[in-house]
This record gives C-alpha cells, structure tokens and sequence, in this order.
C-alpha cells in the first residue's frame, strides 16, 4: 500500500516539475522575432487608425436629442502637420445654451479633448475621450472622462457627421426621349 502511495507521489512531483520548466523556458528566437513583427504590425495598425481618424474628423458632429438634452453639435477642425485636434461645440438643455471651445489629441485610435467655456477660462476644463468609430468613420461616441464645474453635457452619447449620399441613378432633365416604333 505504502509503494502504491509513493509511486502516486513521485508521479504527480514528476508532473509538477515538467510543469514548472516549461514556464521559465527561455524564448527563442523565432518567438522574439514573431513578438517583434507582431508589436511592429499593431504600432502599424495604430498608426494607420490614427491616420484615418485625422483625415475624418474635421466637419460637423451631432447627437440625436435625448430627455438628457435637446442639441449637443462640435464642429472640429486638424491642425496641419501633427495629431492635433481644434473646436467649438454647441449643447444646450433644458433651454440653457452652453458654447465653448475644444481642443484635443488622437493617440491610439481614439481622441481625447478638452472642453471649457471662454467666458470664465479660469474654470476647471472638462475631459472626454471620442472613440469607438464605425467602418466608415462617420460615427463615433463621446465618453465624459471630467466634467468641467457648470457644465451639465452627457456622460455618454452617440455623434453622427452628416454625410452628404451621393446622388444615384441617371438624371433625365434635359434628356430627350429615344424615338422607338
């Protein structure tokens, strides 16, 4: 009985102890050269969104009136040669208006903005961070990080970029008609 308990025992450290050498196994080279290549391939990915955010984000952005608040619109413009983010935006509820300034920053793949009112720039400046966008970078979502000190805008909520559609199909004014008999 005792050897039966022995060899169970000896079996299961054996286990153990194959366990514990693959975890501190040194990587090899290939697995520091696939960890390399993959971090290059997300930084380039970051990169690319990055990009793409920029190249969108200038225009107009609403959000749909809710029993939170009737109008909530930005209007956000680049600025050349960097990440850069500048703007104003629009909110008012409960038939207060509040208008202000925004600036901010795109770094890995969403934008983190400032927001305060210029009226009194020594109040705390609001925080927000504008992620999540669509395929087509029309559509995005506005996170409340800090809220500045009178302000009552959203903690979350969806904006849209009004998008003109393009115009489908043939138009006919002015065509003549093809004569078939």
């Amino acid at each position: 009985m005792n050897i039966k308990k022995i060899v169970l025992i000896v079996f299961i450290l054996g286990m153990l102890s194959c366990n514990k050498s693959m975890e501190n196994k040194p990587m090899t080279t290939e697995e520091k050269i696939n960890t390399r290549d993959s971090t290059a391939v997300q930084g380039y990915f970051q990169q690319i969104m990055n990009h793409r955010i920029k190249d969108t984000i200038s225009g107009t952005w609403k959000a749909l009136s809710t029993y939170q608040f009737e109008l909530f619109k930005m209007k956000l413009e680049t600025v050349k040669n960097n990440d850069s983010v500048t703007g104003t935006y629009q909110f008012t509820a409960e038939g207060k208006l509040e208008q202000g300034i925004m600036t901010g920053i795109i770094t890995d793949g969403k934008m983190i903005v400032e927001f305060y009112n210029p009226s009194n720039p020594n109040a705390r400046k609001g925080k927000a961070e504008l992620s999540s966008w669509n395929a087509n970078y029309d559509e995005m979502v506005w996170q409340l990080i800090q809220s500045s000190e009178q302000s009552s805008i959203p903690e979350i909520c969806n904006l849209y970029k009004d998008v003109p559609k393009p115009i489908r199909g043939y138009h006919f004014i002015g065509r003549k008609k093809p004569f078939t008999r």
